[in-house]
């Protein structure tokens, strides 16, 4: 049985979180505007959407990175240096999680605000 190397399995990670980014910023940044579901105009949306770019794809290569060190880490003598590297894996991919995740605040946003707009026009109305 052959295991796939680190630069595969790193690879791997890289372009699951690009093609999850994606998804999510065509969401955030395509459909939502496109159905006039956002609040905001282009002009407005615009430093959200290269901020957006920026962590999605530094995120991907964060993420991709952090595997291919949690996964070096393992072959570590020391038990001492194997936890640290561990930890600090995941701390990083956490960090990466929210900069691919980041269309998703967005998208978030967008909601909420909606809804709050709706609840409160209606406590106007009843008032």
């Amino acid at each position: 049985m052959q295991h796939p190397s680190l630069n595969e399995g790193a690879r791997c990670d890289f372009f699951t979180c690009l093609g999850i980014w994606l998804t999510l910023e065509l969401i955030a940044f395509g459909l939502m505007p496109a159905i006039g579901f956002d609040h905001i105009s282009f002009s407005q949306t615009n430093p959200w959407f290269w901020a957006s770019v920026a962590l999605g794809i530094g995120g991907s290569f964060l993420l991709a990175a952090a595997s291919r060190w949690v996964g070096a880490s393992r072959n570590s003598a020391s038990k001492a240096k194997r936890w640290a590297g561990m930890l600090s894996g995941r701390l990083v991919n956490w960090v990466a999680l929210a900069g691919v995740a980041f269309p998703l605040l967005i998208v978030s946003m967008n909601l909420f605000y909606r809804l709050f707009a709706i609840f409160t026009s209606q406590s106007d109305g009843a008032a």
